[in-house]
């Protein structure tokens, strides 16, 4: 892990989305990672995006491809995962990784750093974003990332969803809990 911040509340979070070609990361894989770099106070530092070459499409699962817009021409020009993954480990470097699902995303890009033999570092905390909604709004009952959105008056998150798009979106719900909190 980089040891670049000096203070634990200085490190940056990075939220995270991953567009995948099914849900089981030891037979399916990421085909597209988003994110933002954000300090505590919310306040974006940078982006991330890149389209990741499939290796294994043949075993994607449909509803994925359909969810995420997968399709040969859209990802003609996509970043090879060897790439992928150490372009977002120079962006990630010693930031907090939080996501709605944290443990989805964590388990998908720990699968990819662990394939190529890169190295994470990342810090070891997480932050997981419906467990923030489950104490903010206990009454809610199910934290569906769309169901929290629209408690906050939030649309849906755009379709065909992509990494950055849904990254944007964490940003956005966050910022809006965190104004229930003020």
């Amino acid at each position: 892990m980089s040891s670049d911040y000096a203070s634990f509340s200085d490190r940056p979070i990075i939220l995270t989305d991953v567009e995948t070609t099914g849900l089981d990361p030891r037979r399916h894989e990421i085909i597209d990672i988003g994110a933002v770099k954000i300090n505590q106070h919310l306040n974006v530092l940078d982006r991330f995006s890149l389209k990741v070459k499939p290796q294994y499409i043949s075993s994607a699962s449909p509803e994925a491809l359909k969810i995420n817009g997968y399709t040969p021409e859209a990802w003609l020009d996509a970043t090879h995962p060897f790439t992928a993954i150490n372009e977002f480990r120079k962006f990630s470097a010693g930031g907090i990784l939080g996501a709605w699902n944290i443990t989805f995303e964590f388990t998908f890009l720990d699968e990819m750093f662990r394939e190529h033999r890169v190295p994470n570092d990342m810090d070891y905390h997480r932050i997981d974003i419906p467990s923030i909604a489950w104490i903010l709004l206990p009454a809610m009952g199910s934290f569906n990332m769309n169901k929290v959105a629209a408690h906050f008056n939030i649309p849906p998150e755009a379709e065909p969803h992509t990494g950055i798009g849904g990254a944007e979106y964490e940003l956005e719900i966050l910022r809006y809990m965190k104004g229930k909190l003020l």
